[in-house]
């Protein structure tokens, strides 16, 4: 039954013709918004997602390579403190069998 066909069989039974709902991809939204977004170019859209993306990859992999150089200087901080330290305990080891003068 088409639509006009319908609405006749409506109008001789004494009911008044239902508006029919719009067709198209802004069918099912009645705002604005979603028109422009199924109807629009998303290509602009799709470029900035992109740009987002590659900045906060390469944000992301900065920020781990400066904190992995940081931890690596903060482990040759470590084991130079470490030598040091041994260094001044070996020769206050060795040194305390000599002389006043030797030492």
């Amino acid at each position: 039954m088409t639509r006009q066909s319908r609405a006749h069989v409506l109008a001789l039974l004494g009911h008044e013709p239902v508006a029919q709902p719009r067709l198209g991809a802004c069918a099912l939204a009645q705002g604005a918004w979603p028109c422009f977004w199924y109807g629009g170019d998303k290509t602009p859209w799709l470029f900035v997602a992109i740009t987002v993306f590659v900045v906060a990859a390469l944000g992301f992999g900065l920020r781990s390579a400066i904190a992995y150089q940081d931890e690596r200087r903060q482990r040759v901080r470590e084991f130079h403190q470490q030598s040091l330290t041994c260094l001044a305990r070996n020769v206050y080891f060795e040194a305390r069998g000599e002389p006043i003068a030797g030492q």
